[in-house]
């Protein structure tokens, strides 16, 4: 019997289990594919604690390693500065959002169409207009319901591409991890800016 025990024994402590890890990686880069560096990456886990923090390189590049396999993880890109709302933003990218709301010119990409989404309603409208406006004449200083800056991630799509006023797929900034997944980029949408 104290052979069997022995046995039992030493085969559980052979048969420990090592944890797979793998590493998440990627970049960020404006839409003329530039690269962005020293913005804060955050990792969280499934309920959102914080796990790690990067910060991108001076080719926009972050990585994340070591993570446990078969868990759930979420990318969120964050600016360090604040960037201001007037930067990039001219009457320029209003008349391009005038010609997308009027069918005169299709948005060459999401990322333009979520650019002109200054009032965060998932729609490109006249609303839109009216605040780019006020922000270029100086009666606004920002824009209320939206931040200077977003982060999609480049597989973001319309859900319709022959009507993109249908919506944004905007990409899922969580994976659940299973091996190394390197290319996890990102986009840096400056809010405002149609004409990158």
């Amino acid at each position: 019997m104290k052979n069997v025990i022995t046995l039992v024994v030493l085969c559980l402590c052979s048969a420990t289990v090592y944890a797979q890890t793998a590493t998440i990686s990627g970049q960020i880069t404006r839409l003329n594919d530039s690269p962005v560096s020293g913005i804060v990456v955050h990792l969280l886990n499934w309920n959102e604690g914080l796990i790690a923090v990067d910060t991108t390189d001076t080719q926009g590049a972050y990585a994340f390693s070591d993570l446990t396999t078969g868990q759930e993880y979420t990318v969120v890109p964050q600016d360090n500065q604040e960037v201001s709302y007037l930067q990039d933003v001219s009457t320029l990218d209003v008349v391009i959002a005038a010609r997308i709301i009027l069918g005169i010119q299709p948005p060459e990409t999401p990322f333009v169409y979520a650019a002109g989404d200054v009032n965060n309603s998932g729609s490109l409208t006249t609303l839109d207009l009216v605040l780019m406006r006020r922000l270029i004449l100086g009666i606004d200083n920002s824009f209320q319901n939206s931040p200077s800056v977003r982060y999609l991630r480049t597989n973001a799509s319309f859900i319709n591409p022959d009507t993109p006023f249908s919506g944004i797929n905007y990409g899922n900034s969580t994976l659940l991890l299973d091996t190394d997944t390197p290319a996890f980029d990102f986009y840096q949408i400056k809010i405002g800016n149609l004409n990158p």
